[in-house]
């Protein structure tokens, strides 16, 4: 089985992108996803999000949250959105994208969402 998230990642550093935009149903990946205590995460590098992974399904957002760390690692940025949030994201990549998706590059320390 060939994952679309991963391919995405794959595709996106041969071409040389600077930018790896995954789309999925809500705004950000989160820990705690379903409990009272869920919280988005807004920045975080590669590193914070693989230590995380135990956090995201499977089938679900944990391929993309792989996809965005492995492009991230070869230097992109990587941001998890929501279909609503991508002219945004895509918009303000070096502004306060956070608060639009989570943002997957080497230099930030990771921020939650308030």
């Amino acid at each position: 089985m060939i994952d679309k998230d991963l391919s995405a990642a794959v595709l996106a550093t041969q071409l040389k992108c600077d930018l790896l935009v995954i789309a999925t149903d809500i705004s950000h990946a989160m820990v705690g996803w379903g409990s009272e205590n869920q919280r988005q995460i807004g920045e975080a590098t590669p590193e914070e999000m693989r230590a995380l992974m135990d956090e995201f399904a499977g089938g679900s957002m944990g391929p993309k949250v792989l996809g965005a760390c492995r492009f991230a690692e070869e230097g992109g940025s990587s941001i998890i959105t929501s279909l609503q949030n991508i002219e945004r994201c895509v918009e303000g990549i070096d502004s306060d994208v956070a608060k639009y998706g989570t943002v997957v590059r080497r230099t930030p320390k990771m921020k939650e969402q308030v």
